[in-house]
């Protein structure tokens, strides 16, 4: 999909002829900060997948800090890639609250979506200070809700309905 320049202004992300050198130093400063929102939602998914069987669990890797190349000038990173899926997690802090970087947000996620990958869309504060287990529903009703797949949905289902309570309350 071609991008206009209004767009590509707007998405906050123009990387022009310096693509391969943002990338690389976007990257390692990506990877080496792991907020500790980032940690718990990790710890959230690789718990779940601890109680899983082998085809269940590829069912929910994930990449993080997954780039996504939009065009030749545009490039973004994704906080959590989940392949299976084509569902993009994305944990925003403080700094995604003012109208402007929202902006910014919206039009990443368009560019992003325009090749069928989902959002599913949290606030630090809450990966921080909500139930382990609301936050693992919220994920699995957006792994649920994206379109087709049914086969890997039917194996996942079979996978999670085979666990115990695993001390979730009842």
């Amino acid at each position: 999909m071609a991008w206009n320049e209004e767009q590509k202004a707007r998405s906050g992300e123009f990387v022009g002829s310096k693509k391969l050198a943002w990338r690389l130093s976007n990257q390692k400063r990506l990877k080496s900060a792991f907020p500790k929102a980032e940690q718990r939602f990790c710890k959230v998914i690789d718990k779940l997948c601890s109680h899983l069987n082998g085809s269940c669990k590829s069912l929910l890797r994930y990449q993080r800090q997954k780039l996504f190349s939009i065009d030749s000038e545009i490039c973004f990173y994704v906080d959590f890639y989940f392949k299976a899926w084509k569902l993009a997690v994305e944990i925003d802090g403080d700094s995604h609250s003012s109208a402007d970087a929202k902006e910014k947000d919206r039009w990443r996620e368009a560019m992003i979506s325009s090749n069928g990958i989902l959002f599913l869309r949290f606030h630090n504060n809450r990966i921080e200070t909500d139930d382990w287990w609301n936050i693992e529903d919220d994920f699995l009703r957006a792994v649920f809700s994206t379109p087709e797949r049914a086969s890997m949905k039917t194996t996942l289902r079979n996978g999670l309905s085979s666990l115990s309570s695993r001390g979730r309350p009842s």
